[in-house]
This record gives structure tokens, C-alpha cells and sequence, in this order.
């Protein structure tokens, strides 16, 4: 469900682009309840090295998510 709001969340913010449209989707899900989910899918694509996880760009969304859990 998580992965799933984010993408939602690109879809309300068409003119974002790079790490700004991530933040973006990722606020979204997490206004739905969703941060932990999308937490856990970028520490397992990193994990497990999938393409499209890089680490710098997962470790930022993964900083962002946490850092602004009570919003």
C-alpha cells in the first residue's frame, strides 16, 4: 500500500523533478500512514542492491521520512 500512495503521490505533483518529487510522494504515503512501509522498501532495496536504489538518494528519503515522523 505504501509503494502504491507514493506513486499516487508523484501523480499530484507532476511538475517535481529528482529529489524533490521523492520527498514529495514520500510525504504523501506518509500522510497516509505509510512512512515505516516506505522506510522498510528502501532499506530492502538497498539491501538486496536493486536497480534504482541508490544508496545516497535511499539514505536521504529514509532521513526525511524519520525526521519529520510527527508531521
Amino acid at each position: 500500500v505504501g509503494v502504491l500512495l507514493h506513486e499516487i503521490g508523484h501523480v499530484f505533483n507532476p511538475e517535481l523533478r529528482g529529489m524533490e518529487a521523492e520527498y514529495a510522494a514520500d510525504n504523501f504515503a506518509k500522510t497516509k500512514g505509510q512512512a515505516q512501509w516506505i522506510i522498510s522498501g528502501l532499506n530492502k532495496g538497498l539491501k538486496n542492491n536493486w536497480l534504482g536504489f541508490e544508496a545516497n538518494s535511499c539514505e536521504l528519503r529514509i532521513k526525511n521520512l524519520k525526521n519529520n515522523a510527527a508531521d
